[in-house]
């Protein structure tokens, strides 16, 4: 369950030329949720039983407003640690650092953070950042989480 409707769940299988939006594919993320919420309950019980003296601890959490605050800066670093080549780094700075026009007039500003809104990219980068955090938690602690894109779960005894 964890591997097959959680583990970078939002990234498609498959190029969707029809859109550009988050993409659970043919799952319905409340579905997933719900399946989520019986297995940590689940679990609860389970843990109950098995070690009712040992507390057993489930965190929630939104990253609320995440593809608008990623740094720019943070997205580089990560790209090139990945190993990215130096050609696609540049075409990945142009493309996030675009001009803003606010009003006619008035000085063009350069975005330093946030990514651009329904674009495939941005997906990219989202998940690519939050699949470095997921990863090392996982190595640091054995502790899977559970995650619908900026949402997420994990529990443990």
């Amino acid at each position: 369950m964890q591997e097959d409707e959680y583990w970078i769940a939002l990234l498609s299988s498959e190029l969707n030329y029809n859109s550009y939006t988050f993409n659970y594919e043919n799952r319905n993320k409340f579905d997933l949720k719900s399946k989520l919420f019986y297995l940590i309950n689940v679990e609860i019980q389970l843990h109950k039983i098995l070690q009712p003296n040992i507390p057993f601890t489930v965190v929630s959490a939104d990253l609320e407003w995440f593809g608008p605050s990623i740094s720019h800066e943070i997205i580089h670093i990560f790209l090139e640690f990945c190993g990215i080549s130096q050609i696609w780094l540049d075409f990945f700075d142009r493309f996030l650092k675009q001009p803003i026009y606010y009003k006619p007039n008035e000085n063009i500003c350069q975005r330093q953070r946030s990514v651009p809104i329904s674009h495939s990219l941005s997906c990219l980068f989202a998940e690519l950042l939050l699949f470095g955090l997921d990863l090392y938690i996982y190595q640091n602690t054995d502790i899977f989480i559970y995650r619908l894109h900026d949402d997420m779960w994990f529990f443990n005894s």
